[in-house]
């Protein structure tokens, strides 16, 4: 009986003093190592898998709400969520010797938590991965590795995440379709400005009529001085030079007038104390200067003053009436 007692007292110091690890590499000790590793403290980052990226854009991309409500960005290679994201080692698969004595290579599966489930067909979120592990006097380490390598393969869709993708490229089509209708509205409208704009440039009736005082210039043909007769119509001055001997006939629209105004005639001499109505307007596309003036020379600054005011009158009623159609 003094013998038994005496050898178990002598074995439990020995059973105490046994390392926490296996000299045989397991795969719980494995694990440990491996998630203890600089890799899977580290906080990952998100790739698209195979055809990721285009699945991206046709359901939606950062357009779709579901994708907003958890992307901060996203590129061609990349996903940045809101999310904080950590690796797993998710299961060892093998263990095999590395070729020398106290060497292993150790595979194993990984995986990404806290991808959002939206994204989860999309990115990658796993693969799988191989360490060599050293065995020392204190246990084993991690000698090289671990080397990841990402599952990159569009996975098998639940029946809940082929409708929930569906949807999401049916809400796009919706967008496109409501975008082209409104696109075509919008064509639709602005040709309908442009033509009732042109049509509103073509006069109708005229309005009010008035001489020019005789130019300085005259025609060596004809020997006569030259003078302007013109019509105050509801779309444009029309303004035919007399004394040619074919009259010259010019048309200033309402649509491009800027300034009407009365000024001291700039011709001098004797029996030439004229004023005048300037009409000041804009140069179409592509000419050499931006504006344009017209100067009308009248006997008296009351005529030139009456002319100022039915020219003011019928612009302003243009105006008033096709000012909504001018491109802003």
């Amino acid at each position: 009986m003094k013998r038994i007692v005496v050898a178990t007292l002598i074995a439990l110091p020995l059973l105490s003093c046994s390392p926490s690890w296996s000299a045989d590499l397991t795969r719980p000790q494995a694990k440990a190592i491996l998630s203890r590793s600089k890799v899977f403290t580290s906080t990952p980052g998100l790739y698209w898998r195979t055809n990721g990226a285009q699945e991206f854009v046709t359901e939606g991309g950062q357009d779709n709400p579901e994708f907003a409500k958890v992307i901060i960005a996203a590129s061609n290679g990349t996903v940045t969520v809101k999310t904080s994201l950590a690796f797993r080692v998710e299961e060892i698969t093998g263990i095999a010797e590395a070729g020398l004595q106290g060497m292993k290579e150790v595979f194993f599966r990984w995986s990404i938590v806290n991808v959002p489930d939206v994204l989860v067909p999309l990115v990658v979120v796993g693969g799988t991965g191989r360490a060599i592990m050293r065995l020392y006097d204190d246990g084993w380490r991690l000698e090289s590795g671990p080397d990841l390598t990402s599952d990159t393969t569009p996975p098998t869709l639940t029946a809940a995440q082929q409708r929930q993708r569906e949807a999401f490229k049916g809400a796009v089509l919706n967008r496109q379709q409501e975008q082209q209708r409104e696109a075509q509205l919008q064509q639709r409208e602005a040709q309908l400005r442009k033509d009732k704009l042109e049509a509103a440039m073509k006069p109708t009736k005229v309005l009010y009529h008035f001489h020019t005082m005789p130019e300085i210039g005259w025609d060596p043909t004809t020997r006569k001085h030259l003078a302007d007769d013109v019509d105050v119509t509801d779309a444009d001055l029309t303004v035919t030079v007399l004394g040619r001997v074919k009259p010259l006939v010019s048309h200033i629209a309402w649509r491009w007038v800027t300034s009407i105004e009365v000024i001291d005639s700039m011709r001098t001499g004797p029996g030439t104390k004229l004023t005048a109505v300037r009409v000041s307007y804009r140069a179409p596309e592509g000419a050499l200067v931006s504006v344009y003036t017209s100067t009308f020379d009248l006997a008296t600054r009351e005529e030139a003053q009456q002319v100022q005011d039915e020219i003011h009158k019928a612009h302003q009623a243009w105006v008033a009436t096709y000012g909504n159609l001018m491109p802003h």
